[in-house]
């Protein structure tokens, strides 16, 4: 392994997937508290897939290899609304319905002992994984909540600024106590952001080995036109959702939590080496249409084959919370 140390942060390349590498990277040492591993995304300029006129990126970047999980956004929690949680970056649902709804209940305090606790009050908070879900994806974020912790990275992972500028409401978005109506917009120079629509696609559906080198789209995020089956473990072209009326973990009457870990299908990877972009958990994405300019893609662990597909997608209002929607983030690479 090879570790090299630059001004703002260290870079350590993990593994080389064809030619893209797999990296992580935190913030400056002074404040690191969360780790994000990323896939870097070559091929620059390649053509949009001509099924959906989506995909085409003139730039090499990076995408996260995995949602963003519990323990991450615990972190965050902990940094920023220890005191106050002004912008209500902590919803209840996160402890009591679980690190999502369960399908099989209408009680809102079911409980399955996975996600978010908040404990204490009003000026003296902390927040703690619940139980093993720690590398599970977060759930019950909205797009704004996705875009304030990208500010905190941008800023360097700052601990007890608060919900503030150069914390959560300045850096790679400007966002002036906004949390229903997206105004904001990916700022120029922004060293974190979500995704836009094309980089969350052609990270997911991508392939330059296709089409004899010439480059082309999967159906599926698994390297497939194939729907995937939903068997975790090291079996290719798998993915958390449901088949057959069964879930990936359990019968739909199960009580334990239905999201799996991120990376749990260890054979599904895209070819760009991220996992979990279809299934699990749909994702925020920057929408490439005005009118809605939050999205979602990726479809989720209570949702069936052709909500995985590269032609769907959605576009809820950005406030929205949900148990069946998470995000991941994006950067440049850094040599």
């Amino acid at each position: 392994m090879k570790r090299t140390q630059k001004k703002l942060g260290m870079i350590k390349l993990c593994v080389t997937i064809g030619a893209c590498a797999m990296f992580s990277l935190a913030a400056d040492a002074s404040a690191q508290s969360v780790e994000i591993a990323l896939s870097i995304v070559g091929d620059a300029k390649n053509a949009p897939d001509p099924a959906t006129g989506f995909g085409n990126v003139d730039y090499e970047y990076a995408i996260g290899t995995y949602d963003i999980t519990v323990d991450q956004y615990t972190a965050f929690l902990n940094a920023v609304a220890a005191k106050t949680d002004k912008y209500r970056l902590y919803s209840p649902k996160m402890e009591k319905a679980g690190n999502f709804k369960n399908p099989n209940t209408t009680d809102s305090d079911f409980h399955t002992n996975a996600g978010i606790k908040r404990s204490g009050d009003s000026g003296n908070y902390s927040y703690s994984v619940m139980g093993d879900s720690g590398s599970e994806p977060v759930t019950y974020v909205s797009w704004f909540d996705a875009v304030r912790f990208c500010n905190w990275l941008h800023n360097g992972q700052p601990k007890g600024l608060g919900e503030v500028a150069g914390s959560t409401e300045t850096g790679a978005y400007t966002l002036q106590g906004d949390r229903r109506h997206q105004t904001a917009t990916k700022n120029p120079g922004a060293k974190w952001w979500i995704s836009s629509e094309n980089e969350w696609y052609k990270a997911a559906y991508y392939d330059p080995q296709l089409n004899g080198g010439r480059g082309g789209y999967w159906r599926y995020t698994t390297k497939s036109n194939d729907a995937p089956g939903n068997e975790i473990g090291d079996k290719p072209n798998q993915a958390n959702y449901i088949v057959n009326a069964r879930f990936s973990i359990n019968s739909a009457g199960s009580k334990a939590s239905q999201l799996t870990k991120v990376g749990a299908f260890s054979k599904s990877a895209s070819p760009y080496g991220t996992f979990d972009q279809g299934g699990n958990v749909a994702q925020w994405i920057d929408s490439l249409i005005p009118q809605k300019p939050a999205g979602m893609r990726g479809g989720c662990y209570n949702g069936f084959a052709d909500g995985l597909q590269s032609s769907s997608h959605a576009y809820p209002e950005p406030s929205e919370k949900s148990g069946y929607v998470g995000f991941r983030v994006a950067t440049l690479p850094q040599r």
